[in-house]
């Protein structure tokens, strides 16, 4: 990756992070108390990805999966560009194996 990708991936990623934290500190007005915590929770945790990936990208391993190390795949960090996992190993993951991947920072 050159330097250009890298700042417009870094500048994406920053960017996805400021709106999730301007979302976990406004409040989900007009929202009962459950979903406002369920998406309280979601917004911690695509943060949470989202500077591991900030993480990945400084430390020159974005873009390669956390299990098993391969590429990630244009396409997939396209959709998501905090993905952890080929496509694979994600798979894997929800399917309930989790056990078997190791898994670096938490749960994706």
């Amino acid at each position: 990756m050159n330097r250009a990708q890298r700042r417009q991936i870094e500048k994406r990623l920053k960017d996805e992070l400021a709106i999730v934290c301007v979302q976990l500190h406004d409040p989900f007005g007009g929202l009962d108390s459950t979903t406002t915590l369920l998406l309280h929770a979601q917004n911690n945790r695509k943060r949470d990805s989202l500077e591991r990936a900030l993480k990945r990208l400084r430390d020159g391993r974005y873009g390669e999966c956390e299990n098993c190390h391969q590429p990630l795949g244009e396409e997939r960090l396209e959709i998501q560009p905090d993905a952890q996992y080929c496509t694979t190993c994600q798979r894997r993951y929800e399917a309930g194996y989790a056990g078997r991947i190791h898994i670096m920072g938490g749960a994706a």
